[in-house]
């Protein structure tokens, strides 16, 4: 079933992979632009903020661990289910007020949407 709401506005993929021991979890990103900053550290820091950036690379990290989004719902940053227009999206809290935007493709990708204040 294709992604409704903001979550089919993906245009832009750009792939890496990220290996644990017992899978290969795909992580797309919706723009380059995102996957830039968030693969490199120093970047990531400059447009972020030291401690955003370490939350980020922790929910990337809890995401390439798990073998499901199931698997994240105790994990820090209070893993959640989107309704409305991000159906079919799930998002982890970030500093406050933002969060971290994924869209999960069985059985082994996940689309960074994007890190957004949508309240």
């Amino acid at each position: 079933m294709p992604p409704s709401g903001l979550c089919r506005h993906l245009l832009l993929v750009f792939t890496y992979q990220v290996k644990t021991k017992r899978t290969t979890v795909d992580i797309e990103f919706s723009d380059q632009r995102l996957q830039k900053v968030v693969e490199s550290r120093a970047k990531l820091q400059k447009k972020y903020g030291a401690r955003m950036a370490e939350k980020i690379m922790q929910r990337l990290a809890a995401l390439a661990a798990a073998d499901t989004m199931e698997d994240l719902k105790p994990m820090p940053g209070n893993w959640h289910q989107l309704v409305g227009d991000y159906a079919g999206c799930w998002a982890s809290h970030l500093e406050q007020p933002y969060r971290l935007v994924v869209r999960p493709e069985p059985p082994s990708t996940a689309f960074i949407v994007e890190i957004v204040d949508y309240h």
